[in-house]
């Protein structure tokens, strides 16, 4: 059981939470309905490491990029590659948020996992040639993201 001063900590944390995303969604919703896509669906193949993404996110119709389990996917116009592979490592990579300003500004939030009790948020950040990683050592997790066009921005769990 947790404290009482961590409890108030978190209580107070989740209405800060609550709050922000409600000022975000009222802020943002400017009533505008995408028209409905008429055009032809078509299955396109998804390398292992790819096939249980968390969030998938489309710059355009040739960059699109996915998340999920210990991987990165980047989809080209003609099929899905593994673009950031985290097998292998000692850790587990449960990436779940996925928000890019552009094909070169991409960021990722989830947690890392180390063992069954030690795993942290995280955000990862990918500028087109590094990939820059934050851990967050009170939190469990990210699981979503959000960028104004300035690069500000925040994540939810």
């Amino acid at each position: 059981m947790l404290p009482i001063y961590e409890m108030k900590k978190a209580a107070k944390y989740s209405t800060l939470l609550i709050l922000s995303v409600t000022f975000l969604y009222a802020a943002c919703d400017d009533g505008i309905t995408p028209p409905p896509y008429d055009g032809p669906w078509e299955k396109v193949p998804v390398p292992y490491g790819l096939s249980d993404p968390n969030s998938i996110y489309f710059t355009g119709p040739n960059d699109g990029w996915v998340v999920g389990y210990n991987a990165v996917g980047r989809y080209d116009g003609e099929g899905w590659k593994v673009f950031k592979d985290f097998w292998g490592e000692e850790e587990n990579y449960i990436l779940e948020g996925l928000y890019l300003l552009s094909p070169t500004d991409v960021w990722i939030s989830g947690e890392i996992k180390r063992s069954q009790t030690d795993y942290n948020a995280i955000i990862i950040h990918y500028d087109g040639v590094d990939w820059e990683y934050l851990e967050f050592k009170d939190m469990i997790s990210v699981g979503a993201l959000w960028m104004f066009s300035d690069g500000t921005g925040g994540g939810g769990g």
